[in-house]
């Protein structure tokens, strides 16, 4: 999970499973609740013509043969139960009761049986049952693989011609009972169907996201990696592209001009540094090289490329590890406010360089701290001192020696007069000093002159 295409494809696969789940739960339900809505409205109608044609039968006076009419539609293919239910829950037709009500209401045995069913018991005192007693129709839905309806039969006025000597407002309770096998099948390839269908869209739609993520979003964001990774390793010259007008658009811009300010900023310490007189080296602690200015390469008589990479007593092969490890920065050493350059230095020593062609030559440094970050840097100063050396051995001489004769003056004389006498006093030995003189000098200056005297 380290790369961020891998995570967002991640994020995406699961919002999208949790709304394919939810989404599909959610359907779910609407489909079965509208397989059940579509199965009730067609067991409604179904059932109000049976009622009419049991209806008809009636009024026909044809009602003994009601029982049989409901024993042939049972025989259709789908038809669990069909039947005419009493107000107290009993099956209608299973006993002369009705009839003999009705012809001894109508005073005449108008009505005979045609036979009755096997023993039929029991009664019907199911939830369905009440709600269908209140004159609304009510459906069983908790059978498997069957659904049972409950309709009420409203009292009419044609009714009251035989059944004048009750005046309730339901005649009873049709119901209805039909095998939902069928359907429960085509629901359940709907229901496979659907999450086919649903299946494919979610890939196609992860794939369409995962490409437009990749484009608008990952593509660019591995782009400034790329681009950090690269000025990291030194290559200021890296640009992105400017053909965004999003946020990352202008991420991209700000990265661009910040590379320019950089290249700017480089090029003015560059320059700085190449017209400085003396060399600047920057050493790692190891005391490996890590940049050097013009003068520096211009001194040694290498080129940067030849110095760099390379350890410091290439140049000092007698002093140049003494500058890392006996250059140690003392305890409590303090940084300005605004640099990390420390306050521990050691400037104006002197020490011996060696130029490529193997050539000594003496040189003055100094040497300070640099912190970047938790890496700790030395900047070595070198200056060359060969001319300054010579103009001090050449001003001490002058101080010692006589201009005329180059011999020792009366400065050096009383220096090593001294030397001598602490050495004679220490080693209890004698000392002389001879002193010579030329008589009449003076007036060979007077009369011939200074040029001959001397």
């Amino acid at each position: 999970m380290n790369s961020l295409g891998t995570r967002i494809a991640a994020i995406i696969s699961v919002a999208l499973l949790t709304l394919l789940l939810a989404a599909g739960w959610i359907i779910e339900k609407q489909l079965s609740r509208s397989f059940m809505e579509k199965n009730l409205f067609h067991m409604e109608v179904h059932a109000k013509s049976l009622i009419s044609s049991l209806k008809i039968l009636m009024l026909n006076g044809q009602g003994a043969q009601a029982q049989q009419w409901l024993d042939n539609m049972r025989e259709n293919e789908g038809v669990i139960d069909i039947s005419v239910l009493r107000l107290d829950g009993r099956v209608a037709f299973s006993d002369l009761s009705t009839i003999n009500a009705v012809n001894e209401y109508l005073g005449d045995k108008r009505f005979v049986s045609q036979g009755l069913p096997a023993a039929v018991t029991g009664q019907e005192t199911s939830r369905a049952f009440g709600q269908a007693l209140l004159g609304a129709m009510a459906f069983d839905p908790d059978v498997v693989d069957q659904l049972t309806i409950y309709l009420p039969i409203k009292s009419e006025t044609a009714c009251l011609a035989c059944h004048g000597y009750d005046n309730s407002p339901l005649r009873g309770v049709f119901k209805l009972s039909l095998n939902t096998v069928e359907s429960q099948v085509q629901l359940k390839n709907i229901r496979h169907e659907f999450w086919r269908i649903t299946g494919a869209l979610v890939v196609l739609l992860g794939i369409i996201l995962w490409l437009a993520l990749r484009y608008s979003v990952i593509r660019p964001v591995s782009l400034l990696r790329d681009a950090i990774i690269s000025v990291g390793r030194g290559d200021h010259d890296t640009k992105l592209p400017d053909i965004r007008h999003d946020e990352l658009g202008q991420v991209g811009r700000v990265f661009n001009r910040m590379q320019d300010q950089l290249q700017e900023t480089e090029s003015r310490i560059r320059a700085v540094m190449d017209n400085v007189v003396d060399a600047i080296i920057t050493l790692d602690e190891n005391g490996k090289i890590e940049s050097v200015n013009y003068a520096g390469s211009d001194l040694f008589g290498y080129s940067a490329g030849e110095l760099v990479g390379k350890n410091i007593k290439l140049l000092m092969p007698g002093s140049g590890s003494d500058i890392v490890t006996a250059y140690t920065p003392q305890e409590g050493t303090k940084k300005g406010p605004e640099s990390d350059v420390s306050d521990n230095s050691r400037v104006g020593y002197e020490a011996e360089g060696q130029r490529k062609n193997g050539t000594v030559f003496p040189v003055e440094l100094a040497v300070s701290e640099m912190m970047v970050g938790d890496e700790r840097y030395l900047i070595v100063i070198i200056r060359d001192i060969t001319v300054h050396k010579e103009q001090m051995q050449a001003l001490e001489y002058q101080a010692l020696h006589d201009n005329l004769t180059g011999l020792p003056n009366r400065v050096l004389l009383a220096d090593r007069v001294q030397h001598a006498l602490l050495s004679a006093r220490r080693d209890n030995s004698t000392l002389a000093l001879l002193l010579t003189d030329l008589d009449h000098f003076k007036e060979i200056n007077d009369t011939l002159g200074h040029h001959s005297g001397d």
